[in-house]
């Protein structure tokens, strides 16, 4: 949203099939550095890319915020926030999305609704255990010991 607010305003007035993943629900697609290090990292060159990759802007992330008093990064812990999309793919939660109007979208990303918009599937929830498992599972078939 933030990279182009126009863009998502067109989209949301548009007549295209919509889904939309709230930041509270893909915000949920939490793991540990540890789980990523033991179920990434050993699978191949694309594990340790993967992880060396994500552990190095971590690291970046760091040093960028020293003092600033900025809450990131968070810890131990990091959010796979684009996952919820492939999962949403594999699996569509039926039980966790209900129709609601697209919003308008002001120039501080603020949502509006003046109940004239379009219905979007707008998602309450999503199985990350799911999701991270999948991905964890595909990684160990793909590149793992045979």
């Amino acid at each position: 949203l933030s990279n182009d607010i126009k863009a998502a305003n067109i989209i949301m007035k548009s007549d295209i099939e919509l889904w939309q993943v709230p930041s509270n629900v893909y915000s949920r697609m939490i793991t540990s550095f540890a789980e990523l290090q033991e179920r990434v990292y050993p699978y191949g060159k694309v594990g340790r890319y993967l992880f060396e990759q994500m552990v190095e802007f971590n690291m970046e992330l760091t040093k960028a915020t020293a003092g600033l008093n900025i809450d990131w990064p968070k810890g131990e812990s990091w959010s796979l926030g684009d996952s919820p999309v492939v999962g949403l793919m594999l699996d569509p939660h039926d039980y966790a999305w209900t129709m609601r109007e697209a919003p308008t979208i002001d120039e501080n990303m603020k949502y509006h609704f003046d109940g004239n918009g379009r219905h979007i599937r707008d998602y309450n929830d999503m199985d990350s255990r799911f999701i991270l498992e999948d991905m964890f599972a595909k990684l160990k078939i793909n590149y793992g010991k045979r």
